[in-house]
C-alpha cells in the first residue's frame, strides 16, 4: 500500500479504536524502519494511540517512532545498568555455595569459568544467526541485524542455572571418590564415569526442548530456544566431558585445596563423605 493511500486510510477511519488499528498495523509492518521488533507490542499496548488522532498519517507514524525511540533507550539503558550487578550477585552466590558443597577454592572458580565459556559461545552463534543472518532460510526468519537487548539477559539466567547444575553433577562425584581414595586421576574418571550418563540424558532433554521453539513465529522465541539448545549441547559435550576433566586432571591434588579459616568454620558442620563414613563407624 503506497503512502498516499495510507494517509487517505488513516484520516478516513472514525475516532477510536479503528484508527489505532491501522497505525498499530502500520506500526508492525514498519517494524524495520525501527531501532527493534521485540517491545513494539508493549510499546502499543502501553502508550495511547488516540494522541495521534486528526493529523496525516506520515505526521502520526513519525511522533509514534520518536516515542518508541525514547522508549526503547529508556529500556536498553536499565537492563545495561542493572545486570552486571544482579550477574554479580549470582555469581558470588554461586562461588559461596559450591565452596561450601565441595570444600574446595579452585573448583568454584573453574565451575564459572567453564559456564562462561558455553554462554559466550551461545551469545556468539545468537549474533552469527539472527544478527548476522545465517542459516535464516532454513530456520524461517528475516535477519533482524541485531540481537534483542533482553536475549541475553534470559540466556544468562537460565544457561548459568542449567551449565551449574550439571557441573554439581560432576563434581560432586568426583568429590565422594576422592574422599575415599585421595587419589586425583581415580576421582576425575571415576566421577565422569558415574554422572556422564546422567548429564547427557538430560541435556539432551532440554536440547530437544528448547529446540523445538524453532518453529516458533516470533523471533524473540525462536533466538531463545536455539541459543538454549547451543549452550547445552556444548556444555554436555565439549565442555564438561572434555575441558572440566583435563583442566582437573592437569591440577592434580590443587583442585581439593581447602585453606584452614575454611576447615575451621566448616569443620562439625557440613562433613565430607570420608568423615561422615568416618563417623558412622
Amino acid at each position: 500500500m503506497h503512502a498516499q493511500s495510507l494517509n487517505s486510510a488513516w484520516l478516513a477511519t472514525p475516532p477510536g479504536e479503528t484508527r489505532s488499528q491501522v497505525l498499530r498495523h502500520v506500526l508492525e509492518h514498519a517494524a524495520h524502519l525501527l531501532p527493534t521488533q521485540g517491545p513494539i507490542g508493549v510499546f502499543i499496548h502501553h502508550n495511547t494511540l488516540h494522541a495521534f488522532e486528526g493529523e496525516p498519517f506520515e505526521k502520526a507514524l513519525i511522533r509514534a517512532a520518536a516515542m518508541f525511540d525514547a522508549e526503547i533507550v529508556d529500556v536498553v539503558e536499565t537492563i545495561s545498568s542493572e545486570f552486571p550487578r544482579s550477574a554479580l550477585v549470582v555469581i558470588l552466590a554461586t562461588l559461596l555455595i559450591l565452596a561450601v558443597l565441595l570444600r574446595s577454592i579452585l573448583l568454584p572458580i573453574k565451575a564459572v569459568l567453564m559456564n562462561t565459556l558455553s554462554i559466550l559461545a551461545s551469545f556468539g552463534a545468537l549474533v552469527w544467526i539472527f544478527q548476522e543472518g545465517n542459516l535464516s532460510a532454513l530456520l524461517g526468519f528475516a535477519p533482524l541485524g541485531f540481537v534483542e537487548t533482553t536475549i541475553p539477559v534470559i540466556l544468562f539466567c537460565v544457561l548459568f542455572g542449567l551449565s551449574m547444575d550439571y557441573e554439581v553433577f560432576l563434581l560432586t562425584r568426583m568429590r565422594e571418590i576422592y574422599d575415599r581414595t585421595g587419589d586425583n586421576t581415580a576421582a576425575v574418571a571415576g566421577g565422569l564415569e558415574r554422572s556422564g550418563r546422567i548429564i547427557t540424558s538430560a541435556a539432551l532433554i532440554v536440547v530437544v526442548v528448547a529446540g523445538s521453539f524453532v518453529f516458533a513465529e516470533i523471533v524473540l522465541i525462536k533466538a531463545l530456544g536455539v541459543g538454549v539448545a547451543i549452550a547445552v549441547a556444548l556444555d554436555a559435550t565439549i565442555v564438561r566431558a572434555l575441558l572440566v576433566p583435563a583442566t582437573m586432571r592437569l591440577v592434580g591434588n590443587w583442585n581439593w585445596w581447602e585453606p584452614r579459616w575454611m576447615t575451621r568454620i566448616l569443620a562439625g558442620r557440613i562433613a565430607s563423605e570420608a568423615e561422615a563414613e568416618a563417623g558412622t563407624q
